[in-house]
């Protein structure tokens, strides 16, 4: 077939990787909104957990993808709606999410 044989799983590895790339360069750009800020985090988050969890409902690696991107959506939507007018962006990050982005605590 097209794909060469290849199992799902390095299929589903292969299209995550732009996503390993792409959230953490969108949340480099400076300045960015805290919502847009604390949207990126979250789906830096969820999107591999969504690699590792579709395979179970579809073996469709586009089906796969587009759970990635409604993810991605789905974090954009939820901080847009509940972003407080007023919130300033500190460049702290705290808890777990700290770990993710090593250049804030050096």
């Amino acid at each position: 077939g097209p794909d060469g044989g290849a199992p799902l799983v390095m299929k589903v590895f292969g299209f995550w990787l732009i996503w390993l790339f792409t959230v953490p360069s969108l949340r480099a750009r400076k300045p960015l909104p805290a919502w847009e800020r604390s949207a990126l985090n979250a789906a830096f988050l969820l999107t591999p957990a969504v690699s590792i969890l579709a395979p179970v409902l579809t073996k469709n690696t586009l089906a796969i993808w587009g759970m990635d991107v409604v993810a991605l959506l789905g974090c954009y939507s939820y901080y847009i709606t509940n972003a407080e007018p007023d919130a300033k962006e500190d460049g702290k990050i705290r808890g777990v999410l700290r770990f993710l982005d090593w250049g804030s605590w050096r």
